[in-house]
Formats: C-alpha cells, sequence, structure tokens
C-alpha cells in the first residue's frame, strides 16, 4: 500500500506562523483602515460645509432673486435669464474654488423650488455646467437636507449620491440670507468620496506595507527561535520513536537517550511508560477481540431472529383468492427498530400493521418485539384497531422505557372489503383504485404510541372494492438520500408504484426497493426500509356492492 507523504513538523510550525501573522495583518489593516476613513468622511463633510458656507457669506442674498428674472426667448424656446456683472463675478468665485480643490466636484447656488432645484450659479469648469434656470429633479434624501438647510435655523445634513457622471459623491448645502434674514437660495457643494478613496487607499497601501515588512522580520526571528527550542528535540524523538516500534512485538523496550531537562525528556519519560502499558495492553486486547466477535456474532443471530418473527413465507396465504398481500423489511446498517406483520383475525377478518420504534439497537430491537407481540394479542381479542393501541400505548407507557413508537394498524372484513384503520404518527398510505391511478391518503394523523398519557385514539372507517389495492411505507423509504443529499420522497415512490400501478404487490415492492437502491447509490443507509402492499379482489358479495370515491369514513 502507498503511503500518504506527510510534511514537516518545521513546515506545519511555518505556515501555521504565517497564516497567524497574516490574520493579524489582515485585522490590524482593517481596523487601522476602518478608523482612519470614518476620519476621512468626517473630515471631508467637514470641508464641504465649510466650503458651502464661505460661498453662502460672498453673495449677496438681495440680489438673487433678480437671475431668476427671464429676459428673453430663444428660437428654440429656451428662456434667457438675467445675468450682468455680478453675475460673472460669483460665476468666476465658483470656478476659481473648484480648480484650487481637487475634491470639489461641483460647486452652485440653487433655489428650492417643487419642481426641485433651479439653478442660478454652476461652476463652468465642471464636465457638464448646467445652464442657468435649469430646474433639476432630486432624489428624496437630497430634498429632505435641503429642506433642513434652507432656513432661518439650518440644520446641517449632508447627503451620499451615486451619480454615474461624477461617480460617489458627498452634498452639503448652506443657506444665503437676504438682508432680512430670510433664506432665498443654497450654496451647494459635490466633493468626491471616490477621489477621497483612491488618496486613503494610497495611504492605507504604505501603512500595510510597513506591516507587512515589520510583520515577515518578527516571522523569521520567531521561526528561528521555535526550531531551534522545539522542532530540533522533537525530531530527535520522533527518530528515536521510529526505531524502536519494533520492539512491541518483542522483549525490547523502549529507551530513547534523551535529556534536555525539560518537557521533552518528561515526554521521552512518558514514551517509556506508555511502552510498558501498551505491551500490557496488547496481551488484554487479544481477550477482548475475542469477546467482540462473540458479541458481533450474537448480535448478528439477534437480527436474524427479529427478522425471523415477521411473516417472510409467500404467498402468505396460498389457499385465499379474495386478496394478496406481500411486505418487506430492509434492515439498517444497525439493529432497527421497524416491523410489520399481517394475520387473519378470523376466516373474515385480516389484520395489517407496521410500525417503526423511535430508536436503534438492542433496546429498539426489545421495544419492536414486545410491540409486535402486544398489538397482535390484542387485535386476536376481536378489539378494534383504536383500542388495541390505546391499550398498547398505555402498557408501554407503564413501562417507562422513553421510547415511543409510530404505528399503522388496520383491519379488514374481506367479505365486504369494510374496514377499520387508525394512523399513530405513522406516514399516511397510498390507495389505488380499481382502474385508476395511486394516490396518497389525508386523514387524521395521531400521536405515537407511548407519546403521551391522557389521549384517546380513535378508528377511522374505510371501504375497499375487487381491484383496490394500499400501499403503505416507512420513512426509511422517503428519507433515504443520494450523493447530493436529495431525499427520495412521496413524490418518487408515487410516480413508480403508477407506472404498473396494476402490478401485484410483491412486483410493486420490488421495484420500488431497487428504486431506491438505484437512487440512493453507494450512501448508507441509516434507517429501515419497510414497506407493506394489499390488493383485494374481494369475494362475490362484495363485486355487487355499489362503488365509492371516499376512504374517509369516521367511526
Amino acid at each position: 500500500m502507498k503511503r500518504t507523504k506527510k510534511n514537516k513538523l518545521s513546515t506545519k510550525l511555518m505556515v501555521g506562523v504565517l497564516l497567524f501573522a497574516l490574520f493579524i495583518l489582515i485585522c490590524t489593516s482593517a481596523a487601522v483602515g476602518i478608523y482612519s476613513s470614518n476620519v476621512e468622511i468626517k473630515e471631508l463633510t467637514a470641508n464641504a460645509f465649510a466650503i458651502s458656507r464661505s460661498g453662502a457669506r460672498m453673495i449677496n442674498g438681495d440680489r438673487v432673486r433678480d437671475y431668476m428674472t427671464v429676459t428673453d426667448t430663444k428660437e428654440n424656446g429656451d428662456k434667457i435669464y438675467y445675468c450682468d456683472e455680478y453675475y460673472n463675478e460669483v460665476l468666476n468665485f465658483l470656478n476659481a474654488i473648484q480648480d484650487e480643490n481637487d475634491f470639489v466636484m461641483y460647486y452652485y447656488v440653487c433655489v428650492p423650488v417643487d419642481e426641485g432645484l433651479f439653478f442660478i450659479w454652476d461652476s463652468t469648469s465642471s464636465k457638464n455646467p448646467l445652464p442657468q434656470g435649469f430646474i433639476e429633479d432630486i432624489q428624496p434624501k437630497e430634498r429632505k437636507a435641503a429642506e433642513l438647510a434652507f432656513s432661518r435655523t439650518p440644520e446641517e445634513k449632508y447627503v451620499r449620491v451615486s451619480d454615474k457622471v461624477w461617480g460617489n459623491l458627498l452634498t452639503a448645502y448652506a443657506p444665503v440670507y437676504d438682508s432680512s434674514g430670510e433664506p432665498v437660495a443654497l450654496v451647494g457643494t459635490d466633493l468626491s468620496v471616490d477621489q477621497m478613496l483612491r488618496k486613503f487607499s494610497n495611504y492605507l497601501g504604505l501603512i500595510f506595507s510597513s506591516i507587512l515588512v515589520v510583520t515577515g522580520i518578527g516571522v523569521l526571528l520567531l521561526f528561528k527561535v521555535i526550531r531551534r527550542v522545539v522542532i530540533d528535540p522533537i525530531e530527535k524523538l520522533n527518530n528515536a520513536v521510529g526505531s524502536e516500534v519494533g520492539t512491541l512485538r518483542g522483549e525490547t523496550r523502549f529507551d530513547p537517550e534523551i535529556h534536555t531537562g525539560d518537557e521533552l525528556e518528561e515526554l521521552a519519560d512518558s514514551f517509556r511508560r506508555m511502552d510498558d502499558d501498551l505491551h500490557d495492553y496488547i496481551g488484554q486486547l487479544t481477550s477482548v477481540t475475542a469477546d467482540r466477535e462473540r458479541i458481533s456474532a450474537e448480535l448478528g443471530l439477534a437480527k436474524r431472529i427479529q427478522a425471523r418473527i415477521l411473516p417472510n413465507d409467500y404467498p402468505a396465504f396460498p389457499e385465499r383468492n379474495d386478496f394478496d398481500i406481500y411486505a418487506s423489511l430492509k434492515p439498517c446498517e444497525q439493529i432497527g427498530g421497524d416491523f410489520y406483520d399481517f394475520f387473519l383475525v378470523d376466516d373474515d377478518h385480516l389484520a395489517m400493521v407496521v410500525g417503526s420504534v423511535s430508536a436503534q439497537g438492542i433496546p429498539a430491537a426489545l421495544n419492536m418485539v414486545i410491540l409486535e407481540t402486544l398489538i397482535k394479542s390484542r387485535t386476536m381479542q376481536s378489539f378494534t384497531p383504536a383500542d388495541v393501541l390505546q391499550s398498547v400505548s398505555e402498557q408501554m407507557l407503564s413501562y417507562k422505557t422513553g421510547l415511543s413508537s409510530a404505528v399503522w394498524l388496520a383491519v379488514l372484513q374481506l367479505s365486504s372489503g369494510k374496514g377499520i384503520a387508525i394512523n399513530a404518527g405513522y406516514g399516511s398510505p397510498f390507495l389505488r383504485r380499481e382502474g385508476k391511478q395511486f394516490e396518497q391518503l389525508e386523514y387524521q394523523n395521531f400521536p405515537e404510541i407511548g407519546a403521551t398519557e391522557s389521549f384517546r385514539y380513535r378508528d377511522h372507517g374505510f371501504q375497499l372494492y375487487p381491484g383496490d389495492s394500499v400501499f403503505i411505507f416507512s420513512d426509511g423509504v422517503r428519507n433515504a438520500r443520494n450523493h447530493k443529499d436529495e431525499r427520495f420522497g412521496d413524490q418518487r415512490v408515487l410516480e413508480l408504484l403508477n407506472r404498473e400501478p396494476e402490478a401485484t404487490p410483491s412486483v410493486l415492492i420490488q421495484s420500488l426497493k431497487q428504486a431506491v437502491d438505484r437512487f440512493r447509490e453507494d450512501e448508507s443507509q441509516p434507517d429501515d426500509i419497510t414497506m407493506l402492499c394489499l390488493k383485494y379482489y374481494g369475494t362475490d358479495e362484495s363485486k355487487t356492492e355499489p362503488i365509492r370515491s371516499v376512504f374517509d369514513d369516521e367511526t
């Protein structure tokens, strides 16, 4: 057998130190980055408001309204607004501020109107300056900030927006007042967050590089120290262990020459003691192995006995031609708790039961045998299914095993097709009427046996007609999983049954069992797979009964 190549401890340690250093580097850089980013945003916000306030103080508020006056109209219908030397003086001021500050992407004076912002001045050095009198519709958050600033007692609130042309912007407004103290316009400043982030990224890269260099030097020094103090002595110990490991099968004892005066020497002493213990253990292991083989054989016998308790001889009732019944149980890897049974209560009544104990192993197997015995005994006394499960549930609760069991029990009168059933926590059966396809039944599902006290079970009446079939199965079928962790599910069961709905019970069960195996492929089977199918042919009397399409009469 080819041995897998193993990495040296020094390599693993070096990788571990590097990963730890990388983790510290990333955390440190992230902390510095987040803190610095917050500082930069605060500084950018302060600059935006400072620039807006500076522009607001420079503008004469009493003249702002003049530049909203239309003086003429162009041939294309565009309005021409009033403009004079003072207008150009303000415009030059805006352009100068924008040219001096790399972060200022947009510097303007506007008036809030119902339609948005009425632009009076706009820095013409921008890529796409807005003309005088242009009205721009703005986002709700921008409108809110403008409304807060356009007041005698303004509230400064910046806005972060994303623009296709300008990118990410930070906007701040400051009010322009007239001589009476009324706000008449807003000075808006849009600063580029993207440029700030690019500058910040360069700064962060410098910090990261510095931390990386310092960390790399520290890692190399640390590794050299660890190599000399830890790795070299461990390699000596490893060589000693490798050369002495064969002594376990002989009389020679493990005795490496390691005298370091520290924990490694204590480790070597521990190996000496372990060598003595292993020699004793090997002697005991032979005896324990024999005991385990005996236990394994006994468990295998227990599984075979468990399987023999269930009906396995088919055809089950060769002398009867009024029905055909077949059942199958494929146990899981451990001893499971599923069971099924069918038997004649008398010459005219057939009982069918399937169940599953909520556990695995020996306790589940014992509980299963007790359940199957109690249910059959009570049913043979001509009790109804509800009375049977009521009695059995109370008896199992008195045992205080802590285990509950899902059970489906039905008793069918063969001469008429009338029956009584009860479902205590088991999956719903599938029913097929003559000439039709299987359908899943939905009727009341009671708590599991042994799960709760002071609960009354009730019977459920049903009617079968010649040619009808009933199919019921355990959770091991629907919960079977493949390598994609997909469940087999009820829908796949229904589709497979309806491929050959006229088939005999044995063919239906064998086909479904093979389909589940193909679906699972090499995946393990964690639960028992139990299936039971009945096909009712009826008697001459039952064939004359009027055909109904219900399965839900309550008794």
